[in-house]
Parts: C-alpha cells; structure tokens; sequence
C-alpha cells in the first residue's frame, strides 16, 4: 500500500508502470529522454531518464509531479490520438497509489537562525514589499481563468507553494523572523519561476521572480550586523 509513503520517501519506477507506458506511447520509449517531453512536461531530462533508461529510484514527490504533468498533457491531447482517455486513466491511477490526495503532501523546512526585527526602519519596509509580493502570488496562483489542464502549476505544485508561502506570511508578521524559512520560500520561488519560463502565465512567473529577489534582499538586512 503506497498511500503512507511520505513525499520526500523513494519509490522505485518498477511500481509505477503506467507512466513509463505513456512516456513511451507518446515520446518514443527511451529515446524520450532525447525528445520533447522534457519542454512539454516542463521536467528535468534526468526525471524522465529514470522511467525510461535507468529505472531508478525516485522521490514520491518528483513521481507525482511527473505523473500529474502526464495526466494534464493526456488530456490536453485527448480525441487527437488513441492514447488519450486509457493514459489518462493509468497514469491517474498512479498519481493516485503514490500520493493519495495532493494536499496532504509534506516538506521538511529546518530552521535555521531566528531574528529580532526590532525598530529597523529599512527591515520592516522591506517585509511589506515581500508581503505584498507573497500575497499576490498566492492570490493568482489560487485562482485563475484557465482551465486545469492548462495551468503551469499542477494541483500538487500549487498546494506545496501557496503552503510555504502562507506560512511565511505569517512569519512576516511576528517579531522574530527565521532565516531557514525565509531561505526555502526563496528557492521555491526560483525554481518555480525557472521550471515555468516559457508559461502563458506570464504574469505569475515574473511575480515568482520579483518576490525570490525581494526575499533575498530581506534576508540580506536581516543578516546585517
């Protein structure tokens, strides 16, 4: 039983065969490590490599990610293809036995130094800049005009980084802020924006951008003796 894997947990491609089914039926077996699929799912080369050459094991979470991409492409493409509803199905179900329900997934976040805020004109201005930032993205990335399937963010992405970023809103507001969460919300946000460069939601990945560098700043002055 799969469901109580944590999402930072390996599992081995062997137990999710649908997906190496519609990585083939799609993108040419292994040759799909040299294909589009990478651009197309918008995942790393190496991620697709370990369902098609290597059949290694992978984290729960980059195993969902994946399956869940899988999934939205199907259906984009369903009725053009045979692959369609059946891939869709199969892969679904492997979304389904790896992660279970996609807002219950888990992040491990250690922290690292604590600061006091204290009357720093320059900290506290640069906490509301980055809260304004924080806000807006959760607001787009929590609603939007486009259908699921077409949206840059799977549900799970979604889940994870509106998580983190609530939580450090809410940081934002205490009088003691801390380094390691500010520091994770900062690398979300780059590789969100970097994994999403050429999205159609363009708005929210310059939004990513801005937010990651404000974040960088502010734990720059925080850091400043």
């Amino acid at each position: 039983m799969l469901l109580a894997l944590d999402a930072q947990d390996d599992i081995s491609t062997a137990q999710l065969p649908a997906m190496y089914e519609a990585l083939s039926e799609l993108f040419g077996g292994w040759t799909a490590y040299d294909s589009d699929a990478k651009s197309v799912l918008r995942v790393p080369p190496k991620l697709i490599n370990k369902f098609v050459k290597d059949f290694g094991p992978v984290k729960v979470r980059d195993a969902s990610i994946l399956a869940s991409k899988l999934v939205s492409f199907c259906k984009s493409i369903e009725g053009e293809i045979s692959i369609g509803s059946a891939a869709t199905e199969s892969v679904a179900d492997d979304v389904t036995n790896i992660v279970g329900a996609p807002q219950i997934a888990t992040m491990n976040i250690e922290a690292a130094k604590w600061i006091l805020v204290g009357d720093r004109a320059e900290v506290k201005s640069q906490i509301a800049q980055v809260s304004i930032l924080l806000d807006s993205i959760i607001r787009m990335a929590s609603f939007s005009n486009l259908p699921e399937d077409h949206r840059m963010l799977t549900q799970l992405e979604r889940a994870e980084l509106i998580a983190i970023l609530e939580t450090a809103l809410l940081v934002l507001k205490a009088p003691l802020l801390e380094i390691g969460l500010f520091s994770e919300a900062k690398k979300k946000l780059q590789l969100t924006g970097a994994n999403n460069e050429k999205s159609s939601e363009e708005a929210l990945v310059q939004l990513l951008k801005e937010a990651a560098t404000a974040l960088g700043d502010l734990i720059s002055l925080m850091e400043r003796r």
